[in-house]
């Protein structure tokens, strides 16, 4: 235990002179393709991405979507709300744009897995890309501005001197990290246009299950026996024919006593 401890102090000791070994080199120009001014550009953009990181577990599940079809995981909004439509696991705010979709109840969650799936390749892929995909694409921008940075100093210094090419060269040595810089703020940008066609999406579901709901409770009730008429069977569950004979269980006389009887709608 003692070990641990002092290995992860000796980590903390060398961390912060790792750091400024590295500020140093890169304030003294022994980094290619770095100075001052563009890693400072590549650091807030690292620090940019941490807002849509927070915001990606929310839709962890639309990868496995994609790729499998399925997910036990519901995606959700960053807000809560009571006023809402839906079931309990399916749900869209009244008023408010919150929501959750659920892909792992039964006959429901299959439905939403299709529709959801349905909605993603209607879609840009660009709008999915999850965080990760972005810092990666930043860290292969750093690495370019690394090994490309004598190549093109080379070309530039073949071209020549001038204002127009001193002008150049300071556009194209700086271009790597305003690209990196955009890459969080399109993270973000899509963690919002995410949650805008989720809900949309989980609206359109909420409704449906609300429309069904509806059908459901205006449907007229039915009584069914739990003993066949026919051959005294008991019923021990929800049949409408008894399953040793075929007789219907459906009861025509209300006059029976209410223990021996079920009750379901006509669309159950």
């Amino acid at each position: 235990m003692g070990h641990r401890y002092s290995m992860l102090s000796k980590m903390w000791i060398v961390i912060p002179y790792a750091i400024f070994a590295l500020a140093y080199g890169i304030y003294n120009r022994e980094f290619p393709g770095l100075d001052p001014i563009n890693a400072t550009v590549y650091v807030v953009a690292g620090l940019l991405l941490i807002p849509s990181y927070i915001q990606a577990p929310r839709t962890y599940a639309l990868a496995e979507i994609r790729r499998y079809g399925a997910s036990e995981m519901p995606v959700f909004s960053r807000n809560y709300t009571y006023k809402r439509v839906g079931s309990s696991l399916t749900w869209a705010g009244v008023g408010e744009k919150s929501f959750r979709i659920e892909f792992s109840a039964s006959e429901q969650g299959t439905k939403n897995c299709q529709e959801v799936l349905k909605v993603m390749k209607s879609k840009p892929w660009i709008i999915w890309l999850q965080p990760g995909v972005w810092l990666a694409v930043s860290i292969a921008i750093l690495v370019l501005n690394i090994f490309l940075d004598n190549p093109v100093s080379s070309l530039f210094a073949s071209m020549g001197s001038g204002t127009e090419i001193a002008t150049l060269r300071i556009i194209v040595f700086y271009m790597p990290c305003v690209l990196a810089l955009v890459c969080p703020i399109l993270s973000f940008i899509f963690v919002v246009v995410r949650d805008n066609i989720l809900y949309k999406c989980a609206e359109k579901l909420a409704n449906e299950i609300e429309a069904d709901l509806t059908a459901r409770a205006g449907s007229p009730m039915k009584c069914y026996r739990n003993v066949c008429p026919n051959c005294g069977v008991v019923s021990t569950s929800s049949l409408k024919c008894c399953n040793n004979c075929g007789t219907s269980l459906e009861v025509l006389d209300s006059t029976m006593g209410l223990g021996t009887l079920r009750y379901y709608r006509d669309d159950d």
